[in-house]
């Protein structure tokens, strides 16, 4: 009866939001919707989270469309504010259902992951430093990256046991490492505009696809800011360190990453998927590097997923 209700109201608000967007020509919401429901979909397993999610976000959007200020007279910068909206309402919503469903949301790592995590950084530090080459600090971040990385590295490569603090720092580096990605991201694609703006088919469909993978991390940064930012000191905490709290954030990252050790083989074809793509578009520059990173990030689980999948039916059909 609760569902009735809520679809009474929630219903009108969705189809007057997706009519002022295909009025206004604002397309690049339906691929943003499109990369939320697909990584929402492999995160959450089932549908119902992802929609109800989607219908909070939706309405918040919706509700910051009627509340913009005033001085913003213009319909169409007030619709793609929507953009803006639903995405932090998606964010917001994702981390009220972590706090009361820790186990639906929380996937498994591997070291298998963390090492496409590693590489991937230091391809993004090297890019970025092209542009701030004389600058001190640039090195410094280096420096750490690199000795974070080659920690990850030999952890994939070699047969070190995943201790309890092992997989809490693999884990923890994952997640800062994905929060970088995931808001680079999301700046540099709004810097792009809106997909209406294109001056020819093959814009079109770049930035159709720059905003799909935007809805992608989104779901990566919901995530991985629940796993850091929860560690931030609470003023009305006596004791941080004996904080039931954050035992419970350093149980969480121990438990997500997977105690089983990843074949050397699988860690060689990382490492040379990864860096192939990447010293390739470093070279020829095919896209900027936000792009390549995650279309790595979306393409290298899918193809790992479609061998063991050739392996698994090869195996029953020769018994």
């Amino acid at each position: 009866m609760l569902y009735v209700v809520i679809g009474v109201f929630v219903i009108p608000v969705i189809l007057q939001v997706l009519y002022l967007l295909v009025t206004l020509n604002q397309w690049s919401f339906f691929p943003l919707i499109l990369g939320l429901i697909f990584q929402g979909k492999r995160l959450y397993g089932t549908w119902r989270p992802l929609i109800e999610n989607f219908v909070i976000a939706l309405a918040g959007g919706f509700f910051v469309f009627i509340i913009s200020h005033k001085g913003i007279n213009n319909i169409g910068e007030k619709i793609y504010l929507i953009t803006y909206a639903f995405l932090l309402c998606f964010i917001l919503a994702f981390l009220a259902k972590f706090k009361k469903s820790r186990e639906l949301i929380i996937p498994k790592l591997t070291e298998g992951i963390t090492l496409l995590y590693s590489i991937a950084i230091i391809y993004w530090l090297v890019d970025f430093s092209k542009d701030y080459v004389y600058a001190k600090i640039v090195y410094v971040f280096f420096f750490i990256v690199f000795c974070i990385s080659v920690f990850s590295i030999i952890n994939a490569f070699t047969k070190i046991p995943l201790s309890k603090t092992n997989r809490f720092l693999l884990s923890l580096w994952s997640s800062i490492a994905m929060i970088v990605f995931a808001l680079d991201y999301i700046i540099r694609v709004f810097k792009n505009g809106e997909i209406s703006n294109a001056v020819s088919f093959q814009q079109e469909v770049y930035l159709f696809f720059q905003y799909f993978l935007l809805g992608v991390s989104a779901i990566y940064i919901a995530q991985n800011i629940s796993m850091i930012f929860g560690f931030l000191p609470d003023k009305n905490e006596k004791s941080y360190r004996n904080s039931r709290r954050i035992k419970v954030l350093k149980k969480d990252h121990v438990e997500r990453y997977s105690e089983e050790q990843v074949s050397v083989w699988y860690s060689l074809f990382c490492v040379v998927f990864s860096t192939s793509l990447f010293w390739m578009n470093y070279k020829c520059q095919f896209m900027n590097r936000q792009s390549i990173i995650w279309i790595v990030f979306v393409s290298f689980p899918i193809l790992i997923h479609f061998y063991e999948y050739v392996k698994n039916y090869k195996g029953l059909n020769s018994k």
